[in-house]
């Protein structure tokens, strides 16, 4: 049966003390120096009330798991040594704690101790909170680490949800602007409360619904988050009165305001389009051509005459004894009637001269 391995360890801490202090002719190795820190967990362990073979487990546990980083320099690794030599019992190595936790609890050992697989050694979290990975996090209330590490908590963007962390347990809240307001768990956060033209039932709020329209032609929408009232599409308010709403239909002659007409010299030349508050250019009517009625159902239903001549209502100028044609838009051409002739060739006074022939 052999020695316990703590004899051996002890002896070899006292050896390392005198080294130390350069009484030994040869310096210690780097894995010599790294051994003196397992050395000390180990003492450290049988001193807080484990047995010898619990603490050469822990020698071995340390052999097996850390590495010391020489770029740290061999000072700070024995200052590791010395500081686990006097590590409260509380946070000293025992079967229930693990020696991660040791050292990562006392300064002097992060830095000059590493894992095996090269992750560093990370100081105790403060103020309660839970170390995950390098970061510090509180569970509690940490989305990616909800409740324990790695946790995250999903989120849903087609139903506008953002995961959250309660307590430490998995929830949702509403990506703003957007809110639950018919709490419908299948639709999940359905109104947009800040949208251009929003829902006068939810206007900047759920539950905040606009007043209906106070007044004939009158419409309430949510812009912007704001009640707004104004005139329905078809409707204007020409007088000035809102205690009679708008009382003015929209069309030809009030389209997209108050004396806007879609008429041109009298004659209607666009429909009002009541819906784009807009007037819309009828199609144009072929040579000859007239939509005098402004109806565009019946199409161009008027020939181009002296009595509309280019444009409905522009007669040819009458002349006495003179018979006027339209020739093109706008031209007229006057000839004398049957039984008169123009013998002063001056037009103005028509066709002066009844006869066959000039005197």
């Amino acid at each position: 049966m052999r020695l316990p391995r703590l004899a051996f360890l002890l002896l070899a801490l006292s050896s390392t003390q005198s080294c130390r202090c350069s009484q030994e002719p040869e310096p210690l190795s780097l894995q010599e120096t790294c051994d003196e820190i397992g050395f000390a967990l180990a003492s450290r362990a049988v001193a807080c009330g484990s047995t010898a073979e619990q603490g050469n487990q822990r020698f071995d546990e340390f052999s097996d798991n850390f590495v010391c980083n020489e770029d740290a320099g061999f000072e700070r690794i024995l200052d590791c040594s010395v500081s686990v030599l006097s590590a409260p019992c509380e946070i000293a190595p025992t079967p229930d704690r693990p020696l991660q936790a040791t050292l990562e609890a006392l300064p002097a050992c992060v830095g000059p101790v590493q894992l095996r697989n090269g992750a560093p050694l990370l100081p105790p979290c403060d103020n309660g909170a839970t170390r995950c990975g390098e970061e510090c996090v509180y569970p509690d209330g940490d989305a990616r680490h909800c409740g324990t590490c790695n946790n995250p908590c999903p989120s849903n963007l087609d139903l506008r949800q953002q995961g959250v962390c309660l307590q430490g347990s998995c929830s949702f809240q509403c990506i703003a602007p957007h809110a639950d307001c018919d709490k419908n768990p299948d639709n999940g956060c359905e109104t947009d409360l800040f949208a251009p033209v929003g829902d006068i039932n939810h206007c900047g709020q759920c539950g905040n619904a606009c007043s209906p329209p106070s007044a004939p032609g009158f419409r309430v929408q949510c812009l912007q988050s704001a009640c707004i009232t104004s005139c329905e599409p078809s409707s204007l308010d020409c007088d000035g009165d809102q205690n009679n709403g708008c009382e003015t239909p929209a069309g030809d002659d009030n389209c997209f305001a108050c004396g806007e007409t879609c008429s041109f010299n009298g004659v209607v030349i666009a429909r009002c389009n009541t819906d784009l508050r807009a007037c819309e250019t009828l199609q144009p009517c072929p040579p000859f051509q007239l939509n005098c009625d402004g109806d565009p159902t019946n199409g161009c239903e008027t020939t181009m005459s002296p009595e509309n001549c280019g444009q409905c209502g522009l007669a040819c100028p009458p002349f006495p004894n003179a018979i006027a044609q339209c020739m093109s838009p706008g031209f007229c051409e006057n000839q004398c009637a049957p039984g008169f002739l123009d013998c002063n060739k001056d037009f103005n006074d028509g066709c002066e001269f009844e006869g066959v022939a000039c005197p």
